[in-house]
């Protein structure tokens, strides 16, 4: 299911220097932590939903602060740096 989310987001977050979660609970996900500076914050950015070429990504600040970003595959890249941005955004 992730195999093509992969081959996009495995790069992006060795780019970025972020560490990819792939399992929760026994499920299988994907999805990576994003710290404030200080390292009192964090939001999760996560691969919530994949639809044929349509990939759903979810961010949370672990408060109540949610957004959903609906992408293309072919723009899951540039998907991820708006996620990334909402992130820090809240988080500071």
């Amino acid at each position: 299911m992730y195999e093509k989310i992969d081959e996009i987001l495995i790069p992006w977050l060795a780019q970025k220097g972020y560490q990819l979660q792939t399992s929760d609970r026994g499920e299988e996900v994907r999805a990576f932590l994003i710290w404030s500076r200080d390292h009192q914050n964090k939001a999760q950015i996560g691969i919530t939903g994949v639809k044929e070429q349509e990939v759903e990504i979810g961010v949370f600040d672990g408060h109540r602060r949610r957004e959903r970003i609906i992408s293309m595959l072919s723009e899951l890249a540039h998907a991820l740096d708006k996620a990334e941005q909402v992130a820090k955004q809240w988080i500071g």
